[in-house]
């Protein structure tokens, strides 16, 4: 099976991180691509490999001038965000189909670079009197996953998610 990566988008609050973990939930060929970040950890949950891969910013330039990240960005000065290229391999490697969270530049970066290996996801924020219903989540999981999806997008049927699943079995 050849690897691929799925790459959500979004404004800050937006919920990718959320659809990301509900998706982890139900397909469980999909495992999360860890970033790199030059940040401290925040409280004591936070976990070096686990949550982030915490490096300094010497380090994290280094990568950079040898061409190891895929994207990067630097958020705030002195404080860089980026997905290894190792990252995706190792995911690769265990037989499983990357899935990340970054924001739009970085989507569009990953894209750019895996071409028809990536499906670069813009999430685009709802009302707030959306997200104030409690059935939201459980909506949002119904039309990412278990919507059928015809294979003829019409012009007053949108586009779903559920197009995925379909190009996660093709290769």
């Amino acid at each position: 099976m050849q690897g691929k990566i799925i790459a959500f988008s979004a404004p800050s609050g937006a919920g990718k991180t959320t659809i990301v973990h509900r998706l982890m939930e139900q397909i469980p060929e999909l495992s999360f691509s860890i970033s790199a970040c030059t940040r401290d950890k925040r409280g004591r949950t936070e976990a070096n490999g686990k949550d982030y891969y915490f490096i300094s910013v010497q380090e994290f330039q280094e990568k950079i001038r040898h061409d190891e990240f895929v994207e990067w960005e630097e958020v705030y000065e002195g404080a860089f965000y980026g997905t290894l290229k190792s990252e995706i391999e190792r995911i690769w490697e265990s037989g499983k189909h990357a899935i990340l969270d970054v924001d739009v530049k970085g989507g569009l970066s990953i894209k750019e670079f895996y071409k028809d290996r990536a499906l670069a996801i813009f999430v685009k924020p709802r009302p707030w009197r959306f997200w104030k219903s409690a059935c939201a989540p459980a909506l949002l999981i119904q039309l990412l996953v278990f919507q059928p999806v015809s294979t003829k997008p019409t012009s007053n049927s949108p586009s779903r998610t559920g197009l995925m699943s379909q190009s996660l079995t093709t290769t």
